[in-house]
């Protein structure tokens, strides 16, 4: 069951530093680094909040597609079905924290 569940696992891990541990400088190593993020203090503080409570929340779901889907019809197929939510999900993430920057402009 974890290889469906890794995924969101990783997304999950990455919300809680975000979350918790979010990077000060804008050039750090770690953080949601864009362009849009990297355009004042303001919007990295912002980007790096929001992208924390996003993942969390992706993380949560896509581990619970997981293990549904792991309940569901365990094989090879349903597999990259439980990848491809958590990347979609992942993908409708960064939009919105895209979008909520490009507001702040």
């Amino acid at each position: 069951m974890i290889d469906y569940t890794i995924t969101g696992m990783v997304i999950f891990l990455v919300g809680f530093v975000l979350t918790f541990f979010p990077p000060e400088k804008k050039m750090n190593k770690y953080g949601y680094n864009t362009k849009a993020a990297r355009h004042s203090k303001e919007h990295w503080v912002l980007a790096q909040k929001l992208a924390g409570r996003y993942f969390l929340v992706v993380g949560i779901l896509s581990i619970a597609s997981g293990v549904a889907l792991f309940h569901q019809t365990p094989n090879g197929t349903s597999r990259l079905i439980s990848i491809l939510i958590s990347v979609s999900l992942l993908l409708v993430a960064v939009y919105l924290v895209e979008r909520r920057l490009k507001e702040k402009v």
